[in-house]
This record gives C-alpha cells, structure tokens and sequence, in this order.
C-alpha cells in the first residue's frame, strides 16, 4: 500500500500500459468473437483504448473503477451478462459449424448424384443412340415427303390462282344478277301496277255509262203509278224490266275490260327469278368447288416439326450442378439469416461490458458519497482488523 500522491509516474505507466493491454483484448472480442469487421474492431479499439490508457494513467478514479469490475463480475448481476455472453458465442458457434457441415453434405451428395448421373447419361446415350438415328431417318424421310408436297403445290398454285380469279369474277357476276333481279322486280312491279289501275279504271268508266244506277226520277216515277189501276202498273213493270234487261244486255260488254288476271303475267315469278336461280346456283357449286380443292389441297400438306424433340434431349442432358448450387443457394440464404441474428444478439450482449462499467462506476460513486455504505468485502477487511487489533490488545495488555 503506498500513498496517494506517491509513485504517480509509476501508475501513469502502469495504467497507460494496462489500458493498452485491455484495447488488445477488446480487438479480439470484437474482431474473432462477436465477428466485427476488421475496419469497425480497429475504430472501435482505438478510441476505447485510448479513452482507457489516458484515464487510467491520469486518474484515480478510472483505476478504482477499472478495480471495481473484477468484484462486479462476481455479483449476480455480473455472472448473468457473462453468462448471456457465452450462451451467445456458444449459439453462433454451432450455426458455422452446421452450416459447414451441411454445405460439405452437400457437395458430397451432389458429387455422388453427379457420378450417378454420368453413369446413367452414358447408358442413356447408348440406349437412345439407335432412337435418334430412327428420328433422323424419319426426318429425311419427312423432308422428302415435304419436297414431293412442295412441289405438287407448286402444279396447284396456277390451279389455285385460277380459282382465284374466277371467285372474283363469279362474285362480280352474281352482283350483277342479284342487280338484274332487283331492277327486274321494280320494273315488272310498276308495270303491273299501272296496268291494274288503266283496266279497272276503264272497267268502271264503263259501267258506269252503260248500265248506270236507278236514279231519283224513276223512283218517284214508280210511286206515283203506284196510284193507278193494276194493269197499267203491270205495264209499266214490264216496260220497266224490259228497258232494264236491256240497259245490262248492252253493259255486259264492260266484262271485257274486268280481266285483271292478265295483268298477273307481268308479275312471273320466272321472269326475274331466273337470275337469283342462276346466282344460287353458281355460289353453291363454287362452294362445292373450293370445298374439293382445298381438300385435294390438304392431302397433299405435310407438317412435322422435330424440335420438340430435340429440346427434350438438351432437357434431359442437364448437369446436376445446378440442383447442388441451387441447394447452397439456400443453405447460404438461411445461414446469413440466423448469422444476422446472432450477430446483432452478439453485439446487444456486448453492451453489457459497458453496463458493468457503468455499474462499477456506480458502485464507487456510492462508496464515496455514503458513508453508512455497506460493501461486504470493505466490512469484512475491517472486522478482520478489528480482531486483528482486538487480540493483538489483549496480548499487549
């Protein structure tokens, strides 16, 4: 035990190198433990180690706060933060070590997959072989049959130029009848009209001055011969009907304009149905036509395409090192996930370095500022003096 202002140089060199000593230890928790970069450790070393060496070199109160820690440690409180410390480093341990292990289960799985693959692809290849030389003479064949098509398209194509044409001009001819039967119909109406009205127009004009009505006169007339005898009424009568059979006799020669059936003959049905028949019948037999010749057309078609073989085979050919990089793809995926996880429970536990040098802080704070402060360790050492200087009286009395 020495003095407080004695041996200052001394415990300036001692603290700066104590400090010094615990910035090395500092990088190495960063840097290995809790796997902090390099670049971060080193920044973060460097000004703890700093702020450490010159405190503990100037100040006293540093050193007993560094001296408080061990005995912080010890407590309950001190012996839990450890304690999360090392479950901690001990979880993110295993995690690389699983992660390793899987990731080399791995390779060895895809390196026998792959040795079987090889094996297989080769009893495959010599399997398939006779398969694509049967689909590369079916392919020749193929293109034969195509160029023999080809050409026989080639002796269609006047034939289907042909058709061509005379579709355009059938359908140019059938607007031209479906025309005719129009303009064919208004005519023929008209005329059929105009010739029903002239008849029946003569027919009535006739009669009317042929064989009139009775009129008034003869009416009063009648009722006024009512009044004579009966015999010169039934004389009257007679020349009566004698003059009216007479008037009919000459009216029936209107009966010869009443012929409104003749007028029917300009409305035939055969007379301007003739084009429409003909245009029908043209259309449907061009249908007929096209219909033949574009299966005659088909039947001279070959279609067959062999890529989609050819693209199976390139399937079927794969390398299983993309099952492999796919399968570290995830194990690297889920690494880096709980990796991020234990870094950071890493790096929040690492706080509690600071909250035990807070704590001792505290610690001495109290200390110095209470003097009732009950420190069991201080307590002891003075109950041990006591009975030091206790038996120490009774043997000096």
């Amino acid at each position: 035990m020495s003095e407080r202002a004695s041996h200052r140089k001394i415990k300036a060199v001692v603290g700066f190198a104590f400090g010094i000593i615990l910035g090395i230890v500092l990088y190495m928790i960063l840097d290995f433990a809790l796997e902090y970069h390099w670049k971060h450790a080193l920044i973060i070393t460097s000004i703890a180690t700093l702020f450490m060496a010159l405190s503990l070199a100037l100040t006293v109160r540093a050193r007993c706060v560094a001296a408080l820690m061990l005995p912080t440690l010890c407590t309950s409180k001190g012996r839990g933060a450890i304690y999360a410390i090392i479950i901690g480093l001990l979880l993110s341990g295993p995690i690389q070590n699983i992660y390793s292990n899987s990731e080399e289960t791995s390779n060895s799985m895809s390196c026998s997959a792959e040795m079987a693959v090889n094996t297989s692809r080769e009893i495959q290849q010599a399997s398939q072989e006779v398969l694509n030389n049967y689909v590369r003479a079916l392919a020749r064949s193929v293109d034969k049959l195509h160029e023999a098509t080809q050409t026989v398209s080639e002796v269609f194509r006047p034939i289907d130029q042909g058709v061509d044409v005379l579709q355009q001009l059938l359908s140019e001819a059938g607007e031209t009848l479906r025309y005719a039967v129009t303009t064919c119909d208004d005519v023929l109406g008209s005329a059929y009209d105009f010739c029903n009205e002239s008849l029946q127009k003569a027919y009535i004009d006739c009669k009317r001055a042929l064989g009139g009505k009775v009129s008034k006169r003869s009416i009063t007339f009648r009722r006024v011969c009512g009044s004579f005898s009966t015999e010169a009424t039934r004389n009257i009568r007679v020349y009566v009907v004698h003059s009216r059979q007479k008037r009919q006799g000459i009216s029936g020669a209107c009966e010869i304009l009443n012929v409104a059936e003749a007028c029917k003959l300009l409305k035939l049905d055969v007379v301007c149905g003739f084009p429409g028949e003909l245009n029908n019948f043209i259309e449907n037999n061009l249908v007929n036509i096209l219909m033949q010749l574009q299966r005659l057309h088909d039947m001279f078609v070959v279609d067959i395409n062999f890529d989609v073989y050819w693209e199976n085979r390139q399937r079927l050919n794969g390398s299983v090192k993309a099952v492999q990089e796919a399968v570290r793809q995830e194990l690297r995926q889920s690494h880096d996930i709980i990796k991020q996880i234990f870094s950071v429970s890493d790096k929040i536990l690492a706080l509690s370095l600071v909250w035990l040098a807070i704590r001792s802080y505290n610690y001495y704070w109290k200390f110095c500022t209470k003097d009732k402060f009950d420190n069991f360790y201080i307590t002891s050492a003075f109950k041990k003096m006591e009975r030091t200087s206790k038996i120490g009286s009774e043997n000096n009395p």
